[in-house]
Protein backbone atom coordinates (compact mmCIF):
# COMPACT_ATOMS: atom_id res chain seq x y z
CA UNK A 1 0.00 0.00 0.00
CA UNK A 2 1.57 3.54 -1.24
CA UNK A 3 1.94 5.50 1.63
CA UNK A 4 1.87 9.78 1.85
CA UNK A 5 5.66 9.58 2.37
CA UNK A 6 6.36 7.21 -0.39
CA UNK A 7 3.93 9.16 -2.72
CA UNK A 8 5.89 12.78 -2.13
CA UNK A 9 9.11 10.35 -2.92
CA UNK A 10 7.92 9.13 -6.07
CA UNK A 11 6.89 12.78 -7.35
CA UNK A 12 10.12 14.10 -6.22
CA UNK A 13 12.27 11.81 -7.99
CA UNK A 14 10.01 12.15 -10.82
CA UNK A 15 10.88 16.03 -11.21
CA UNK A 16 14.09 16.01 -10.18
CA UNK A 17 14.85 12.85 -13.02
CA UNK A 18 13.24 14.70 -15.49
CA UNK A 19 14.05 18.13 -14.90
CA UNK A 20 17.91 17.10 -14.88
CA UNK A 21 18.47 14.38 -17.29
CA UNK A 22 21.24 15.47 -18.73
CA UNK A 23 23.42 16.52 -15.55
CA UNK A 24 22.39 14.25 -12.97
CA UNK A 25 24.73 11.89 -14.92
CA UNK A 26 26.89 14.31 -15.91
CA UNK A 27 30.46 12.93 -14.85
CA UNK A 28 33.78 14.77 -14.71
CA UNK A 29 35.82 13.81 -18.10
CA UNK A 30 39.36 11.64 -16.76
CA UNK A 31 42.23 12.93 -18.25
CA UNK A 32 45.02 10.16 -19.07
CA UNK A 33 48.76 10.43 -19.57
CA UNK A 34 49.31 11.30 -23.26
CA UNK A 35 50.88 13.20 -26.29
CA UNK A 36 50.35 16.96 -25.31
CA UNK A 37 49.50 19.39 -22.27
CA UNK A 38 47.51 17.85 -19.48
CA UNK A 39 45.32 20.18 -16.76
CA UNK A 40 43.62 17.20 -15.07
CA UNK A 41 41.50 19.88 -12.87
CA UNK A 42 40.23 21.88 -15.69
CA UNK A 43 36.67 20.33 -15.06
CA UNK A 44 36.88 20.68 -11.47
CA UNK A 45 34.97 23.70 -11.36
CA UNK A 46 32.17 23.22 -13.35
CA UNK A 47 31.44 19.81 -12.03
CA UNK A 48 31.38 21.51 -8.61
CA UNK A 49 28.75 24.15 -10.13
CA UNK A 50 26.91 21.18 -11.49
CA UNK A 51 26.95 19.05 -8.31
CA UNK A 52 25.52 22.78 -6.65
CA UNK A 53 22.60 23.24 -9.13
CA UNK A 54 21.42 20.21 -9.08
CA UNK A 55 21.69 20.10 -4.52
CA UNK A 56 19.37 23.28 -5.09
CA UNK A 57 16.82 21.95 -7.28
CA UNK A 58 16.58 18.87 -4.72
CA UNK A 59 16.42 21.10 -1.99
CA UNK A 60 13.78 23.28 -3.41
CA UNK A 61 11.51 19.97 -3.80
CA UNK A 62 12.06 18.69 -0.51
CA UNK A 63 10.80 21.91 1.14
CA UNK A 64 7.25 21.07 -0.81
CA UNK A 65 4.49 18.68 0.64
CA UNK A 66 2.40 16.03 -0.68
CA UNK A 67 -0.10 18.54 -1.71
CA UNK A 68 2.14 21.71 -2.52
CA UNK A 69 3.64 18.68 -5.16
CA UNK A 70 0.31 17.41 -6.74
CA UNK A 71 -0.93 21.03 -6.84
CA UNK A 72 2.10 21.26 -9.31
CA UNK A 73 2.56 18.26 -10.73
CA UNK A 74 1.23 14.75 -11.50
CA UNK A 75 2.34 11.62 -10.38
CA UNK A 76 4.60 11.24 -13.17
CA UNK A 77 6.45 14.60 -12.45
CA UNK A 78 4.66 16.36 -15.31
CA UNK A 79 3.75 20.21 -14.50
CA UNK A 80 0.32 20.34 -14.30
CA UNK A 81 -0.08 24.49 -13.46
CA UNK A 82 1.08 27.22 -14.95
CA UNK A 83 2.94 28.18 -12.07
CA UNK A 84 4.81 25.01 -12.10
CA UNK A 85 5.24 25.76 -16.25
CA UNK A 86 6.82 29.15 -15.17
CA UNK A 87 9.13 27.35 -12.88
CA UNK A 88 10.27 24.86 -15.20
CA UNK A 89 11.00 27.24 -18.03
CA UNK A 90 12.96 29.02 -15.21
CA UNK A 91 14.80 25.59 -14.64
CA UNK A 92 15.33 25.10 -17.73
CA UNK A 93 17.26 28.04 -18.86
CA UNK A 94 19.28 27.46 -15.39
CA UNK A 95 20.52 24.37 -17.31
CA UNK A 96 21.22 25.90 -20.43
CA UNK A 97 23.17 28.31 -18.95
CA UNK A 98 25.05 25.75 -16.70
CA UNK A 99 25.76 23.63 -20.20
CA UNK A 100 26.68 26.56 -21.78
CA UNK A 101 29.53 26.88 -19.19
CA UNK A 102 31.04 23.33 -19.98
CA UNK A 103 34.20 23.32 -21.19
CA UNK A 104 35.02 21.14 -24.50
CA UNK A 105 35.99 17.72 -23.66
CA UNK A 106 39.68 18.15 -24.87
CA UNK A 107 39.86 21.67 -22.46
CA UNK A 108 42.35 20.10 -20.36
CA UNK A 109 44.19 17.55 -22.82
CA UNK A 110 43.71 15.41 -25.89
CA UNK A 111 44.12 12.27 -23.71
CA UNK A 112 40.43 11.77 -22.28
CA UNK A 113 39.09 8.17 -21.45
CA UNK A 114 36.09 7.45 -23.94
CA UNK A 115 38.13 9.61 -26.72
CA UNK A 116 40.77 7.54 -27.04
CA UNK A 117 41.86 6.55 -31.21
CA UNK A 118 40.89 2.82 -32.48
CA UNK A 119 44.42 2.10 -34.12
CA UNK A 120 43.99 -1.07 -35.26
CA UNK A 121 41.23 -0.04 -36.97
CA UNK A 122 42.68 3.05 -38.39
CA UNK A 123 46.09 1.18 -39.56
CA UNK A 124 44.40 -0.60 -41.83
CA UNK A 125 42.77 1.41 -43.91
CA UNK A 126 44.92 3.10 -47.19
CA UNK A 127 44.38 7.06 -46.54
CA UNK A 128 43.94 9.26 -43.82
CA UNK A 129 42.56 12.95 -44.27
CA UNK A 130 44.65 16.17 -42.46
CA UNK A 131 42.53 16.21 -39.38
CA UNK A 132 42.19 12.21 -38.92
CA UNK A 133 46.00 12.34 -38.95
CA UNK A 134 46.52 15.07 -36.85
CA UNK A 135 43.92 13.05 -34.24
CA UNK A 136 45.48 10.09 -34.59
CA UNK A 137 49.00 11.84 -34.11
CA UNK A 138 48.08 13.06 -30.86
CA UNK A 139 46.02 9.91 -29.77
CA UNK A 140 41.82 10.52 -29.80
CA UNK A 141 39.28 9.23 -32.15
CA UNK A 142 39.51 11.53 -34.98
CA UNK A 143 36.25 14.08 -34.69
CA UNK A 144 36.11 15.97 -37.42
CA UNK A 145 36.76 19.38 -36.68
CA UNK A 146 37.03 19.66 -32.83
CA UNK A 147 37.13 23.87 -32.88
CA UNK A 148 33.44 23.70 -34.35
CA UNK A 149 31.02 25.27 -32.04
CA UNK A 150 33.22 25.83 -29.17
CA UNK A 151 32.15 29.68 -28.54
CA UNK A 152 32.54 30.55 -25.11
CA UNK A 153 33.39 27.14 -23.73
CA UNK A 154 36.73 26.62 -21.81
CA UNK A 155 39.88 25.35 -23.35
CA UNK A 156 43.81 25.64 -22.42
CA UNK A 157 45.54 28.40 -24.21
CA UNK A 158 48.47 25.79 -24.80
CA UNK A 159 46.26 22.92 -25.51
CA UNK A 160 44.54 25.03 -28.39
CA UNK A 161 48.40 25.90 -29.31
CA UNK A 162 49.74 22.48 -28.93
CA UNK A 163 46.71 21.13 -31.78
CA UNK A 164 47.49 24.02 -34.04
CA UNK A 165 51.19 23.60 -34.16
CA UNK A 166 51.19 19.79 -34.77
CA UNK A 167 48.15 20.38 -37.73
CA UNK A 168 50.66 23.27 -39.12
CA UNK A 169 53.30 20.62 -39.10
CA UNK A 170 51.68 17.50 -41.01
CA UNK A 171 50.45 19.91 -43.37
CA UNK A 172 53.51 21.71 -44.41
CA UNK A 173 55.02 18.08 -45.02
CA UNK A 174 52.78 16.70 -47.26
CA UNK A 175 50.71 17.78 -49.93
CA UNK A 176 46.96 18.02 -48.92
CA UNK A 177 44.14 19.16 -51.35
CA UNK A 178 41.35 21.37 -50.29
CA UNK A 179 38.81 20.70 -48.40
CA UNK A 180 40.86 18.97 -45.72
CA UNK A 181 38.80 16.10 -45.72
CA UNK A 182 38.59 15.62 -49.65
CA UNK A 183 42.65 15.28 -49.59
CA UNK A 184 44.24 12.20 -48.00
CA UNK A 185 47.55 10.40 -48.07
CA UNK A 186 48.89 6.80 -47.89
CA UNK A 187 48.85 5.87 -44.68
CA UNK A 188 52.16 4.24 -44.77
CA UNK A 189 54.22 7.24 -46.23
CA UNK A 190 52.68 9.00 -43.12
CA UNK A 191 53.92 6.72 -40.42
CA UNK A 192 57.15 6.14 -41.98
CA UNK A 193 57.64 9.99 -41.71
CA UNK A 194 56.47 10.04 -38.54
CA UNK A 195 59.21 7.09 -37.39
CA UNK A 196 61.73 8.81 -39.07
CA UNK A 197 61.65 12.73 -37.39
CA UNK A 198 60.75 10.70 -33.74
CA UNK A 199 57.98 13.04 -33.49
CA UNK A 200 56.12 12.31 -30.45
CA UNK A 201 52.58 9.84 -31.05
CA UNK A 202 51.42 7.21 -29.10
CA UNK A 203 53.06 3.96 -28.35
CA UNK A 204 50.15 1.93 -29.81
CA UNK A 205 49.80 3.83 -33.25
CA UNK A 206 53.65 2.72 -34.39
CA UNK A 207 52.89 -0.96 -33.25
CA UNK A 208 50.06 -1.33 -34.61
CA UNK A 209 51.34 0.68 -37.86
CA UNK A 210 55.10 -1.37 -37.37
CA UNK A 211 52.95 -4.88 -37.74
CA UNK A 212 50.76 -3.82 -41.26
CA UNK A 213 53.88 -2.27 -42.59
CA UNK A 214 56.66 -5.07 -41.43
CA UNK A 215 58.42 -2.74 -39.33
CA UNK A 216 59.97 -5.29 -36.65
CA UNK A 217 62.62 -6.52 -38.88
CA UNK A 218 63.49 -3.37 -39.61
CA UNK A 219 63.74 -2.67 -36.27
CA UNK A 220 65.57 -5.53 -34.98
CA UNK A 221 68.45 -4.83 -37.83
CA UNK A 222 68.72 -1.43 -36.73
CA UNK A 223 68.90 -2.67 -32.86
CA UNK A 224 71.44 -5.44 -33.90
CA UNK A 225 73.41 -2.99 -36.09
CA UNK A 226 73.28 -0.30 -32.91
CA UNK A 227 74.38 -2.91 -30.67
CA UNK A 228 77.54 -4.15 -33.25
CA UNK A 229 78.67 -0.54 -33.39
CA UNK A 230 79.17 -0.29 -29.66
CA UNK A 231 80.78 -3.55 -29.46
CA UNK A 232 83.94 -3.07 -27.12
CA UNK A 233 86.08 -4.82 -29.47
CA UNK A 234 85.00 -2.79 -32.55
CA UNK A 235 85.26 0.17 -30.39
CA UNK A 236 88.78 -1.26 -29.68
CA UNK A 237 89.87 -1.72 -33.41
CA UNK A 238 88.27 2.02 -34.59
CA UNK A 239 90.41 3.61 -32.07
CA UNK A 240 93.35 1.19 -33.69
CA UNK A 241 92.81 2.56 -37.30
CA UNK A 242 92.30 6.20 -36.23
CA UNK A 243 95.89 6.53 -34.46
CA UNK A 244 97.41 4.12 -37.47
CA UNK A 245 95.70 6.90 -40.47
CA UNK A 246 96.70 9.56 -37.78
CA UNK A 247 100.96 8.28 -37.18
CA UNK A 248 101.45 7.37 -40.81
CA UNK A 249 99.42 9.52 -42.84
CA UNK A 250 100.10 12.86 -40.94
CA UNK A 251 103.11 12.81 -38.96
CA UNK A 252 100.98 12.33 -36.03
CA UNK A 253 103.39 12.06 -32.57
CA UNK A 254 101.57 11.20 -29.26
CA UNK A 255 104.30 12.50 -27.22
CA UNK A 256 104.17 15.87 -28.68
CA UNK A 257 102.39 17.96 -25.86
CA UNK A 258 101.44 20.62 -28.75
CA UNK A 259 100.84 19.59 -31.93
CA UNK A 260 98.97 20.89 -34.88
CA UNK A 261 97.82 17.68 -36.54
CA UNK A 262 94.05 17.76 -35.25
CA UNK A 263 93.41 20.73 -36.56
CA UNK A 264 95.23 19.57 -39.80
CA UNK A 265 93.06 16.58 -39.30
CA UNK A 266 89.66 18.54 -38.78
CA UNK A 267 90.40 21.06 -41.48
CA UNK A 268 90.79 18.07 -44.19
CA UNK A 269 87.44 16.96 -42.66
CA UNK A 270 85.74 20.20 -43.54
CA UNK A 271 86.55 19.87 -46.69
CA UNK A 272 85.06 16.82 -47.34
CA UNK A 273 82.02 17.79 -45.27
CA UNK A 274 82.51 16.01 -42.03
CA UNK A 275 82.18 18.40 -39.39
CA UNK A 276 84.14 17.10 -36.17
CA UNK A 277 84.77 19.03 -32.85
CA UNK A 278 88.78 19.48 -32.35
CA UNK A 279 88.29 18.61 -28.55
CA UNK A 280 86.53 15.29 -29.82
CA UNK A 281 89.25 14.33 -32.38
CA UNK A 282 91.86 15.54 -29.74
CA UNK A 283 90.31 12.35 -27.41
CA UNK A 284 90.01 9.49 -30.02
CA UNK A 285 93.63 10.42 -30.97
CA UNK A 286 94.79 10.28 -27.01
CA UNK A 287 92.54 7.31 -26.32
CA UNK A 288 93.66 5.58 -29.66
CA UNK A 289 97.32 6.12 -28.69
CA UNK A 290 97.26 3.87 -25.59
CA UNK A 291 97.19 0.70 -28.38
CA UNK A 292 100.82 1.86 -30.59
CA UNK A 293 103.24 -0.35 -29.24
CA UNK A 294 105.74 0.30 -26.77
CA UNK A 295 108.57 0.52 -28.49
CA UNK A 296 106.97 3.18 -30.83
CA UNK A 297 107.85 5.69 -27.82
CA UNK A 298 111.66 4.37 -27.58
CA UNK A 299 111.90 5.27 -31.36
CA UNK A 300 113.28 9.17 -32.11
CA UNK A 301 109.92 11.75 -32.14
CA UNK A 302 109.47 12.82 -35.95
CA UNK A 303 109.49 16.49 -36.34
CA UNK A 304 106.25 17.73 -35.78
CA UNK A 305 104.30 21.34 -36.56
CA UNK A 306 103.23 22.91 -33.19
CA UNK A 307 100.74 25.19 -32.94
Amino acid sequence: MTTGDDLRAHIIKSVFERRHQDFRKWEEPKILNGIGPSHPTVFDEFNANVRAALETSREALNRLSLSELEEKYDHSGWPNSNDSRFTEQVLKGLDDRIRRMEPVWFAGGFSVSGREADFKHWTKMKRWSLLETVALSIGFEPCGDIFDGIDGRGCQKDVVQFYLKRTALIKDNFNWAAPQWEGKQEVEALCNWMRDIELDVPEGLLLEAGQRLGWRSKQKKNRTTESKAFDPRERKTMLRLIIGLAVAGYRYDPRTTRSSIPKEIRNDLDQLGVNLDLNTIRKYLREGSDFLPSDFYSTEAPETKNE
